[in-house]
Formats: structure tokens, C-alpha cells, sequence
């Protein structure tokens, strides 16, 4: 193995370092890039990634817990609806070290929490562990007694990922207690595949490096063309080698546009699953609606096409319904056959319009479906104008090479956007991106009628208050959220105090100059935090009371005027609880709204939600689906 890879490695995490991504503990930062490109292939936001962080104290010695059903990541239990059959569950535990070596005190921390954990027998532990790990736990528990009788397979994987070499530095003892690891979880998961595997500085350069691949071959018979589109019918053991790789793995990747997840909420995927197992003599494309591929480039030899840039954009549960049914039938001679759809362009917009035109027939997930929209697009465009990557499509920038860090999601942009704009600086702490699934709480953000403007300004004010806190971290260096707790109030506070006021508008926002809040007021700010917050009250700045406190406090201090700006703004961003909506109760809803209303009113959601027996905001949800599509 090469000896300068560690150097590598080295340059990538300085880099990320720099950039306080996801902060300036050089371990962190470690952790996350291992994280990710071991789970690169489940293309996982950041935010996703950070979600899945148990690290901290009383972690059993475990940075990371990854629990995926069928493909998809479960964050909540409430989150999904269980298989009724074939149903995959995989894990990922996770331990990273900064070290340059492998340690046999890591795989020692981690025997007695895997002891307690996975032993579900257990509802007591003697040892201590934090909220994260007990949550995670629990999700697993639940998940495997709720999937029985459908579970088919059980993957549990554990990694160990440092920066030494993988070949010559990983000793006798070592490689003997990850067997015993092994061991242990296979006396508890029977009829398992429990793999233990250590990832170093060489795996992990060679994940870096490893890019997926869009520019794929597809055979086709009975095809009709025009104008580079087609449509044909595919055998479906053709179109399963073009979305797996060469280890059979799922492309994840392909389907990055699809706004719809692989969980199959409904009974759509079991139908589908249904009719590829029927012995029926009736061709599977007779019974399916089929496939549609967007790609920038289609050519035509013979009877391949030859396709660039792929993105599977409808047909998501038909895909994968094909995927397990071979990957669990494993014939290559199977004839039936597939509609496929393939539509070349390259223009922005008009894939935009086709996604969502072929994706507006059932429930949807409107967090990914807003990324066709127009202010999206809009902040695309202007955010570009500056040089800077805005991430509205969940990984494009990221599978065209652009490094994580460089790009701007839309939850960051929504989380500096209700600091300074909705002035909710205790809101953004605990802000997440499925508040874009609310209409009333997207429209409050993503706003068109807001100066354009404001975007670019925004993202050098979130990038400027990062650094900063990256340079003065001090006594909460061992905080894991510390930069999404406190920087939403320094940067509240820091804006204030440049105009002595908390009534600042957008114009004034976008007016500021960066340099002049850098040079004479986070110092200001920082040392008001040090003597008011400490370590362990961090958390309760998603607290509007606390945060009021603060802000008066500060506003004594420095005579910033307007605190009632800060008191009396409303909180627009409002409703966790996200609801998962199938088919049957959407059109129940969409049923019981009466002919030609144009839009959703509370008296409605409240006249439904009796109607259907259940929680007004889950009607409000519906809605959003409802008349989104409709507009």
C-alpha cells in the first residue's frame, strides 16, 4: 500500500477542517468523511449522515448507527409502513479514530454495548448510554419485531475506520476480537450475514475516488423512436444489469430525480411484486406502467442504447420490485419483459417539468418535489451567479465531483433565512427539511416575492458566522451540535448589533457588509455567549423563551432597540410532526373537498379531519399534496 496515502487523507480532512465542515474538531470531521463515502452508495445527504451520529458522551463506543429497510434509511419508526413480505433490514455500526493505527481498545469499547444492545431481551442496561444510541436501539427493536414474518434477509455490518493500512498493520489480536464481534451478533441474529471489516486510509481513498456511473447501455426490442426519444420493451433481466452494478448492488444513485421513496408506503410495490411472481402467462409489461429514463444523450447501435447522464425519473417501485425479485430469484432466463421510456434533454427547465409532470399521479414527497420549482430554480441561478453551488436536486452537484462541503442545501439556506428574516434564531436550531412538506411553512421561506438577492447574502453570512465559530469553539469543543445550537443566535445577535436594532429588513440584510459584522461585532457577541451560555445549557437555545431572555439582555447591553421584533415574531414555522400519506387516504380527502375550490382553508381541514376521524394536521398535509399538484 502506498505510504503517502495518509497524506491524502490528511489534505482532504484539513481541507474540510478549514471549512468547519461539519465543524473544526479535526475527529469530527473524520468521522463524517468515513461515514459517508463507506454509505456512498445509499447517496445520504449530510444531513442525513449527521442524523445517524450517536457520538459523544456515553456512546459505547460507537460514532455511528445506520438501520436501512429495503434500501431506505429509517430515521423514525412512525416514519414507515412495514413490508408485508421480502423485506431486507441492514445495519451499519460504525467506529471512527483519527489514529494512525488500528486499536484494539476501540473493538474492546464496543463488545459490551454490542452485548447490551442487540440482546433484545433487555430492557434494563448496566451500562450508561446517551439518548441517541437508546433512540436507535429502540427504532432496531421495533423494526425487527414489527418485520418477523416478512423479513428475508438480515445484514449487519460493523466497521472500524481509522487512517492506518488495512494489509500490514492490523494484527493477530485485532482481526481475533472482530471475529469474536462477529460471533456475538450471530448468536443473536440468527440465519444473518453479520460482516466485520476494518476501513482504512486505502479503502477509504479508493471510495473517494470512486464516482458513479451514469453513461450506461440498455437493450431494447420493439422500439419506436423520434427525435432521440424512445420507447421500447426491455427483458427485465436487461434492466436489472443496468441498475445494479458489477457486486450486484442497486444503483441508488440512478434514482437521485425520482420523488419518491423505496419504502412502497402503499400496496404498489407488493402488486408489483405480486405479478412478477404470478405464474400467470401474461407478460410482466402488460400488467406495469413501466419506466421513464431522462438522459442527456441517446444513441441508437443496433439494438443497444447507448445512454448518457441516466436518471430513473418515474417507475422507482417497479425498479426496485424488478431489483428484488432477481436479486432473490437470481434467473437469467427469465423472458418477460419491461416498458421502458426514454426522453433525451439537456435543458434544465424542461427536465425539471418532466419530473414533475410524470411524478404528480400519487402521494409524493413535496420536499423533493419543490426541487422542480421555480424559486428553486430561481435560487439556483442566482446563487451560481456567485460562484456558489446550491444542492435543490439531492446530490446532482455531488455526483458531478463537486466536494460536499462546497455545496448549500436548502435547509441551510431555510435555517439562516428564519433567523434574520423570520427572525426565529430558536426555531432554526431544530429546523429539519421536512418542514418543506408544509405549504404555509415552505411559502414562508422560499418566498418568490422576496428580493432575489437575499440568497448569496445569506450564504456568505452563514459561511462568514461558521468560521468564526470555528476560530473560538474553546470550552464547547466536545459539543457534537454545537454549530446548529449556537450559531443561529450569534448570528441573530451579530446582525443586531451592526444596526443596533432588531427590526433589520431584507433590504438591510442584503445591504451589509460581511466584513464590518466580522471586524466589529462577533467578538462582541461571542463574549455576551461566553458569560451566558455555557456547555451544558446549549440545547435550550431552540427554547423561544430562552432565546427572548438573551435578546433582552443583549439589548440592555449594547441599547439595540425593537425587542419586540424578536418577542412578537411569529412562528411560522410551526408543525413537526411530518405524517407518511398513502394513496387511499389521499383520495379520501381529495373525495370529501368540494368542486372547484381553489384553495385549502382551516375551516375545511377541520370539516374533513372530523369527517375522516383524525388529526386536523394530517388533513392540512393532504392538502398540500393536493393542491400542489393541482397548481
Amino acid at each position: 500500500m502506498a505510504k503517502n496515502d495518509i497524506y491524502l487523507i490528511d489534505g482532504i480532512i484539513d481541507e474540510r477542517v478549514n471549512r468547519a465542515f461539519p465543524s473544526s474538531d479535526r475527529g469530527e470531521v473524520f468521522e463524517l468523511f468515513s461515514a459517508e463515502q463507506i454509505l456512498k452508495d445509499y447517496t445520504l445527504s449530510t444531513e442525513d449522515l449527521l442524523s445517524c451520529s450517536v457520538d459523544g458522551q456515553n456512546d459505547g463506543g460507537i460514532d455511528f448507527i445506520f438501520i436501512f429497510l429495503n434500501g431506505a434509511l429509517v430515521q423514525n419508526i412512525e416514519d414507515i409502513s412495514i413490508p408485508k413480505r421480502n423485506a431486507l433490514l441492514e445495519i451499519y455500526i460504525i467506529t471512527c479514530k483519527h489514529s494512525d493505527s488500528f486499536k484494539m481498545a476501540a473493538l474492546d469499547a464496543m463488545i459490551p454495548t454490542l452485548s447490551e444492545l442487540l440482546d433484545f431481551s433487555k430492557a434494563n442496561f448496566d451500562g450508561t448510554y446517551n439518548e441517541l444510541i437508546i433512540h436507535k436501539r429502540n427504532i432496531l427493536y421495533e423494526i425487527y419485531k414489527k418485520t418477523a414474518a416478512a423479513l428475508s434477509e438480515v445484514k449487519i455490518n460493523v466497521l472500524y475506520a481509522c487512517r492506518g493500512e488495512e494489509n500490514n498493520e492490523i494484527g493477530d489480536e485485532i482481526l481475533a476480537r472482530g471475529s469474536q464481534i462477529k460471533s456475538l451478533i450471530e448468536g443473536f441474529f440468527s440465519d444473518s450475514t453479520v460482516i466485520i471489516d476494518f476501513i482504512g486510509r486505502g479503502k477509504l481513498l479508493t471510495l473517494y475516488r470512486n464516482q458513479p456511473k451514469f453513461d450506461l447501455n440498455l437493450k431494447l426490442s420493439k422500439t419506436f423512436s423520434c427525435d432521440n426519444c424512445y420507447v421500447g420493451l426491455a427483458f427485465i433481466t436487461d434492466f436489472f444489469s443496468l441498475i445494479t452494478d458489477e457486486k450486484g448492488k442497486l444503483r441508488y444513485y440512478l434514482f437521485d430525480s425520482n420523488v419518491r421513496d423505496f419504502m412502497g408506503k402503499n400496496r404498489v410495490t407488493i402488486d408489483i411484486l405480486d405479478s412478477l411472481e404470478s405464474k400467470e402467462h401474461i407478460d410482466f409489461w402488460l400488467l406495469n406502467n413501466g419506466i421513464t429514463i431522462l438522459v442527456d444523450g441517446a444513441i441508437s447501435i443496433g439494438d443497444t442504447i447507448n445512454l448518457k447522464n441516466i436518471q430513473i425519473i418515474n417507475g422507482l417501485q417497479t425498479s426496485y420490485a424488478i431489483y428484488h425479485y432477481l436479486s432473490t430469484h437470481k434467473s437469467d432466463n427469465d423472458n418477460r419483459k419491461v416498458l421502458i421510456r426514454i426522453i433525451e434533454s439537456k435543458d434544465g427547465e424542461i427536465r425539471d417539468n418532466i419530473i414533475r409532470a410524470t411524478n404528480n399521479q400519487t402521494a409524493i414527497g413535496l420536499a423533493s418535489l419543490h426541487a422542480t420549482d421555480k424559486i428553486q430554480r430561481d435560487i439556483e441561478n442566482i446563487l451560481s451567479q456567485h460562484n456558489l453551488y446550491y444542492g435543490r436536486k439531492e446530490n446532482y452537484y455531488t455526483n458531478l465531483g463537486i466536494p460536499k462541503e462546497d455545496i448549500i442545501t436548502p435547509i441551510e439556506l431555510a435555517k439562516v433565512f428564519a433567523t434574520l428574516v423570520l427572525k426565529l434564531p430558536q426555531r432554526a436550531v431544530s429546523l429539519k427539511t421536512q418542514f418543506m412538506n408544509i405549504p404555509d411553512e415552505y411559502a414562508a421561506v422560499f418566498n418568490p416575492d422576496i428580493d432575489i438577492n437575499i440568497w448569496p447574502q445569506l450564504v456568505y453570512l452563514s459561511r462568514s458566522v461558521t468560521k468564526f465559530l470555528h476560530s473560538v469553539r474553546g470550552e464547547f469543543d466536545k459539543q457534537t451540535k454545537f454549530y446548529s445550537n449556537i450559531k443561529p443566535l450569534t448570528l441573530f445577535l451579530s446582525v443586531a448589533l451592526l444596526f443596533r436594532s432588531y427590526s433589520f429588513t431584507v433590504k438591510d440584510i442584503i445591504k451589509l457588509n460581511v466584513n464590518d459584522i466580522e471586524n466589529h461585532c462577533y467578538d462582541f457577541v461571542w463574549q455576551f455567549i461566553l458569560d451566558n451560555v455555557n456547555s451544558d445549557n446549549i440545547v435550550s437555545l431552540s427554547s423561544k423563551t430562552i432565546v427572548v431572555d438573551l435578546c433582552d439582555m443583549f439589548a440592555q447591553k449594547y441599547e439595540i432597540s425593537d425587542l419586540d421584533s424578536v418577542k412578537k415574531a411569529k412562528n411560522v414555522l410551526l408543525y413537526d410532526k411530518i405524517y407518511e400519506l398513502d394513496d387511499n387516504f389521499i383520495a379520501n380527502v381529495k373525495a370529501l373537498i368540494p368542486i372547484n375550490t381553489k384553495r385549502a382553508s382551516g375551516d375545511l381541514k377541520r370539516k374533513i379531519s372530523r369527517e375522516l376521524s383524525c388529526d386536523p394536521q394530517k388533513v392540512w398535509q393532504a392538502f398540500s399534496v393536493i393542491f400542489h399538484m393541482a397548481g
